[in-house]
């Protein structure tokens, strides 16, 4: 869900979009009246880590605030391969191989 709603702000906004508004869409910060500093400056920068890990394209603005390069990003946006994933083709998910251990 967070990599189609940024694949749209990418797409919808020009030329950049602050990565603090970002990270409050996202939910990866606080967005209630009672802010707590310690724990946005944690999600900011686990969205910055988290947009840099989908190819996101980040600059910094005059005044050295993080933004999202709408423009290169909109090409370079991707869905990486979860680091838990099974290979495809494993002789363990057989279905012959299965077969034969429930058949037992």
């Amino acid at each position: 869900m967070r990599y189609k709603a940024v694949s749209c702000m990418s797409r919808s906004y020009r030329p950049t979009i602050p990565v603090t508004y970002i990270a409050q869409v996202l939910g990866f910060s606080s967005t209630s009246d009672e802010i707590d500093v310690d724990s946005d400056v944690s999600g900011l920068e686990e969205c910055v880590e988290w947009m840099k890990a989908h190819g996101a394209c980040l600059t910094s603005d005059n005044n050295g605030e993080m933004q999202l390069d709408t423009k290169a990003s909109s090409s370079s946006l991707y869905m990486p391969e979860p680091e838990d994933a099974v290979a495809h083709g494993d002789a363990n998910l057989a279905v012959n191989d299965f077969l034969t251990r429930t058949s037992l």
